[in-house]
């Protein structure tokens, strides 16, 4: 715990960059004074003790930078992308970064530089010195610069995974919740018929219905027309033929069973000579029970009315 707090430290991942950096400047500084990369062992401490105006600079090279792009982070949070702002920027960078470079090479020279018979030689030196040092000022604010844009896009695309996430959840809670209208009316009608014919057969549809209710609300989508036909034919009185919507009928149908209702009765009445309360004993059950054979060309027609087909019945009779 106490280890992962220490490489999270903003400031010791500085100084540990901090004194990498600086060994390999030791090894490209060797590399120009000497023509070896190769540093010795005894040379290195003469290297920390003349050169720590160098090692200084590239510490406060780093916060530099660091800090400079948290503040136009700051100023540009709308478009932190924009050229505007990268522009800004390198006109800000690179001055300051240089002058900074200036101000420490001066130090180097005036304080720790030991004077060489060759002054051209010394001049040269000091100017591939001067490039390293503004290469790597532009190197660490690209880098900088490249882990700062990886981070936004980063966080992008964790809030876009957040977003669709929540919309998923949101979708699947509303499956949830949402019922089958097609199932739910088919079941009241098959329940209907089977209440008034086979009470067994309709407890035992309720709890089919019941279990099947119970897995659509634990899936993601609601239960489809495939199922829904598979429950009412599994269910007992099933009729092959039967639609699995209620039955509406028409105008033409209801015309159809008003003016053939009162002429079966009449010819029955004509025929048959019943008396006047056997046949309106036999029209009250006709009405309660709401079934009418219907019989149009050579098609019958078995029709569930429910409890609108005896009022429209019972107007043509009347």
């Amino acid at each position: 715990m106490i280890l992962s707090r220490v490489f999270r430290n903003l400031h010791f991942r500085f100084l540990a960059g901090g004194l990498l950096i600086n060994l390999g400047l030791a090894v490209v500084y060797h590399y120009i004074n000497g023509g070896s990369p190769v540093i010795p062992l005894s040379e290195l401490p003469g290297f920390y003790v003349q050169g720590w105006p160098i090692m200084l600079q590239t510490f406060i090279i780093l916060y530099f930078i660091y800090y400079t792009v948290r503040y136009f982070n700051r100023r540009h949070p709308a478009d932190p992308n924009s050229f505007r702002r990268f522009a800004r920027e390198l006109l800000f960078v690179l001055p300051a970064g240089f002058a900074l470079m200036e101000l420490f090479h001066w130090v180097f020279v005036t304080w720790m530089l030991v004077p060489e018979e060759d002054t051209a030689f010394l001049e040269q030196k000091l100017k591939m010195i001067q490039t390293i040092d503004v290469t790597f000022l532009v190197v660490v604010y690209a880098f900088m610069t490249a882990y700062r844009i990886f981070r936004f896009y980063e966080q992008q695309q964790l809030e876009l995974l957040a977003w669709k996430r929540a919309l998923a959840q949101e979708q699947y809670e509303a499956a949830r919740h949402q019922l089958n209208p097609e199932l739910l009316f088919s079941s009241l009608d098959r329940l209907e018929v089977l209440v008034r014919t086979d009470a067994n057969g309709a407890e035992a549809f309720i709890a089919e219905l019941s279990r099947t209710y119970r897995g659509q609300l634990e899936r993601e989508v609601p239960a489809g027309t495939e199922e829904a036909a598979g429950l009412l034919e599994r269910s007992p009185g099933h009729v092959p033929a039967r639609p699995l919507s209620p039955l509406r009928l028409t105008l033409s149908v209801i015309a159809l069973a008003s003016l053939f209702y009162p002429l079966f009765f009449a010819y029955i009445d004509r025929n048959f000579r019943f008396p006047a309360l056997l046949l309106e004993f036999a029209f009250t059950v006709a009405r309660l029970g709401g079934i009418a054979f219907i019989c149009y060309g050579s098609i019958g027609l078995l029709v569930q009315a429910g409890s609108r087909l005896p009022a429209a019945l019972r107007r043509g009779a009347e």
